[in-house]
């Protein structure tokens, strides 16, 4: 046989081994998807114990991620667990996965890994693994009962923090900590000897504030520097260089120039009274000298500033609080720019007030020149000058209507007349209402025109809701509280009945409560305020009064009324 006969027939030997050797194991190699998640794993494993990685280290992570895939892929381990040709291959991922999770600090979780591998049993068939098993298992307990030892006493922590704080020369809480020590345990404290250490913490306080009192003793702040010395004197009684260098302090503070140079001090920060306070005892240190210097001049300026500074307060104050006489009288007694201002703000208030006394008066011939006076006086003054418009309105249309009514009017200038009176009369109803001169005229218009009136036994068409209240809000503002509050009760027994109408109701009788000088009167006109306001609130729980249309007392007695029972 050639040798060309033989190679052939050996490379058709070799076909068939590997054929069969390949057939054989394919059955094997068909489960085998934990294989290499699971070398992997041990790899990992094998590689963080050479290396002696410490828990936390990214190589136990990767193993105990690679040896928990592998079981997810297959949960049983086996001594023979495949066949590799004529090779079994064992799987024990449960024994891997616990040293990895052992190492790694998680004990929990690598106690339970190793109950799982001694469950199957296998790795004890196996003298050397059972073994390591055994050695891992009791590094395992020893690490828990570490574990579990009983936690430091409040007394040791609160010991180490006082010595942390004494390194870091944090004196004063060193101070506190190690008082909170002894505190809690009197027997430790001393048999430790902790009290040298609390010593050592009192001198390096004591000496940080002598050396920060020096300095500022130096820098002229001598009250700051008694203060520091003050405080090491506490921390440690009875040092003579405290107490000499105290006793300095203390005389150079009671000295005539130390006090001229905080009372100018205090000048420059407008603190007038303590200026005065510091130039007197300067008075006192050195007669001779503060005559020589003037002091007493200087006393007499800083008590006119002074005066003017409480007299501006005082002008300020009385002005918010709507005591407007006392702050024009105040205010004017200033020569300062804000007094003149103020005192013109509250000349404008008194004389709106007088002429709304005038208007409810129904004196408007002298109500409209004090409006006039309050509006000269302060030009963004809303209410006088809405007040003013409306009087010069009225006055305006009634004397159109006197000329439009002469003997000789046409009866269109007639009409137009009485289109005026009705204007008239929606400008201010109440006015017109009481205008004898303007029922006189529409009597006499009428009667020329020939136009009959309504009949005396139907009752007048009552206004609608919107200008009802609107004229009542009017008198209101025009101090004619009782003429709105007739109406709005009138309205409200005729059927109109909502949160708009009791709200206004409530102002109504609010305004104659505060108007009234009897105290019986004043009681029960409150009550009944407060009922309208909570009438209101039963109506809307919503509504609300404006703040920027009524006083503070009036938003107060309304916002009160909810909580407040009738008495």
């Amino acid at each position: 046989m050639s040798d060309k006969h033989i190679q052939l027939i050996g490379r058709g030997l070799f076909a068939v081994l590997l054929l069969t050797a390949l057939s054989t194991a394919a059955p094997d190699l068909m489960g085998q998807r934990w294989r290499a998640p699971y070398q992997e794993g041990v790899k990992a494993v094998e590689q963080g114990l050479r290396s002696g990685a410490p828990p936390g280290d990214p190589v136990w992570q990767r193993a105990v991620e690679q040896l928990e895939e592998a079981i997810r892929r297959d949960p049983e381990a086996g001594l023979r667990k495949t066949r590799i040709g004529t090779f079994w291959r064992s799987y024990f991922p449960y024994y891997y996965l616990g040293i990895a999770l052992l190492k790694n600090g998680e004990l929990q979780k690598s106690e339970e890994a190793f109950e799982k591998a001694r469950s199957f049993g296998e790795v004890t068939q196996m003298a050397d693994l059972s073994a390591q098993l055994d050695g891992y298992e009791r590094e395992l307990a020893d690490l828990i009962a570490d574990a579990s030892q009983v936690e430091p006493s409040a007394f040791e922590v609160t010991v180490e923090q006082a010595q942390a704080a004494l390194a870091d020369s944090r004196f004063r809480d060193a101070i506190s900590l190690f008082n909170e020590a002894e505190d809690l345990s009197r027997s430790d404290f001393s048999e430790k000897n902790l009290d040298r250490q609390r010593q050592q913490a009192r001198q390096g306080l004591w000496n940080r504030l002598v050396d920060e009192a020096r300095r500022l003793a130096n820098d002229g702040r001598l009250e700051e520097a008694k203060q520091r010395f003050l405080e090491a004197e506490g921390i440690l009684p009875g040092q003579q260089q405290v107490s000499t260098e105290l006793a300095e302090i203390q005389s150079r503070l009671g000295s005539y120039g130390e006090s001229i140079r905080q009372a100018e001090q205090a000048a420059n920060r407008q603190e007038w009274q303590r200026a005065i306070d510091l130039y007197s005892r300067a008075q006192e240190a050195d007669p001779r000298q503060a005559n020589q210097d003037g002091l007493s001049s200087r006393i007499d300026e800083l008590h006119s500033k002074l005066g003017v500074a409480e007299a501006s307060n005082a002008c300020t104050n009385a002005y918010r609080e709507g005591a407007f006489a006392d702050a024009a009288r105040l205010c004017g007694q200033l020569s300062t720019p804000q007094g003149r201002n103020f005192k013109r703000l509250a000349e404008s208030r008194l004389v709106f007030q007088q002429a709304l006394d005038h208007e409810s008066s129904r004196d408007y011939e002298q109500a409209e020149p004090l409006y006039k006076r309050a509006v000269d006086l302060d030009e963004s003054y809303d209410q006088a000058s809405r007040a003013l418009k409306r009087l010069r309105d009225y006055r305006q249309v009634i004397s159109s209507v006197r000329d439009r009514s002469s003997s000789t009017a046409r009866p269109d200038s007639l009409k137009e007349a009485l289109a005026d009176l009705s204007r008239a009369q929606s400008i201010d109803s109440g006015r017109f209402a009481a205008d004898l001169e303007a029922q006189r005229l529409q009597e006499a218009i009428q009667r020329r025109l020939n136009v009959v009136g309504p009949d005396p036994e139907d009752p007048p068409e009552p206004p609608d809701e919107k200008s009802l209240l609107k004229q009542a809000l009017a008198a209101v503002y025009q101090g004619r509280a009782a003429e709105a509050r007739q109406s709005l009760e009138s309205a409200w027994q005729g059927g109109l009945d909502n949160a708009h109408l009791h709200a206004m109701l409530g102002i109504a009788y609010a305004s104659l409560a505060f108007e009234s000088g009897d105290s019986k009167a004043f009681r029960k006109l409150r009550l009944d305020a407060i009922a309208s306001f909570r009438k209101a609130r039963e109506k809307d729980p919503d509504y609300a009064l404006p703040q920027n249309l009524f006083s503070p007392l009036l938003v107060q007695l309304f916002n009160q009324a909810k909580n407040e029972s009738p008495e």
